[in-house]
């Protein structure tokens, strides 16, 4: 299977953000800097909240009982790293079920033949993508897509491969964790309807609310991580290129740093000191 991926695609994909280290983080991160930037985001609030409304307004005019992860909370994400990475927005169900291949790529549980159908669909979105890069070098529009083909300019220029790397962890990474942080939310504003009702109209209370809510639930629970020397945590030894485990949900449950932390609180006066999108050179 691996033979066969590598003689018919990238496999497995360069190194991108999260699963990078300096020097070559660095670099990987100033590239992308210039193309996914703050004013890129903020300007796209009132197309956001047009899909917001959209969506509300086809909740409001549908059957009294809806599913809010399906008919919303994983919409709304969907429409939106649609429109900034620049793919259709309806490719986005075809696209997640590539992602999904990716992902069964590493399933030491999955059969064979399951594997091979996953790698039949991996490498199907690889030259998605790739076509896509094409089309936008000969044709820039105002999308992400486009931004990273610009940053190729010059010595630490991304390659092909590099930029599809950064397309496949950004699709999944812009839908799954913030539709994660959605639900987990309006769960915790909906078990209090008191402070749905004032959440609303405070943007300032909304916003703790949230921070609370990354802390208590947050969309990535923990990471794979490979030790670069010899470590002891905790008095346990562990040797040079193991394999761990960093749970950040763990983490921001530490009664040492979070009191009482069983306890939705959105009045902390650390609330923000929650590890939900990590910490130093890999924070997201």
């Amino acid at each position: 299977l691996l033979a066969e991926l590598q003689r018919r695609t990238t496999f497995p994909l360069p190194a991108g953000l999260f699963n990078n280290d300096p020097p070559d983080h660095t670099r990987a991160r100033a590239l992308f800097s210039k193309a996914f930037t703050p004013a890129k985001v903020a300007g796209m609030e009132p197309q956001i909240r047009g899909f917001a409304e959209e969506l509300a307004a086809a909740l409001r005019a549908g059957p009294e009982a809806i599913e809010l992860m399906h008919d919303f909370a994983y919409k709304l994400p969907m429409k939106v790293i649609s429109a900034l990475v620049g793919v259709p927005y309806e490719h986005m169900d075809q696209l997640k079920a590539w992602q999904d291949d990716w992902f069964k790529l590493y399933d030491p549980t999955l059969d064979t033949a399951s594997k091979l159908a996953a790698a039949d669909g991996f490498i199907a979105y690889q030259a998605y993508y790739a076509e896509l890069i094409e089309r936008r070098r000969a044709a820039p529009a105002d999308d992400l897509i486009s931004a990273l083909v610009r940053a190729r300019e010059g010595a630490d220029a991304f390659t092909n491969d590099e930029i599809v790397s950064h397309l496949v962890v950004l699709l999944f990474a812009g839908y799954e964790t913030t539709a994660s942080l959605t639900g987990s939310t309006l769960f915790s504003l909906l078990a209090d309807p008191s402070l749905w009702a004032r959440a609303g109209d405070d943007a300032a209370l909304l916003q703790a609310v949230i921070e609370e809510s990354l802390r208590m639930h947050a969309p990535v629970q923990m990471e794979p991580r490979h030790t670069t020397g010899p470590a002891t945590v905790g008095g346990v030894e562990i040797p040079p290129g193991s394999a761990v485990l960093t749970f950040f949900g763990a983490a921001n449950y530490d009664p040492q740093v979070f009191a009482d932390p069983l306890r939705f609180d959105r009045s902390r006066a650390n609330g923000t000191r929650h590890l939900g999108f990590g910490w130093g050179v890999h924070s997201c």
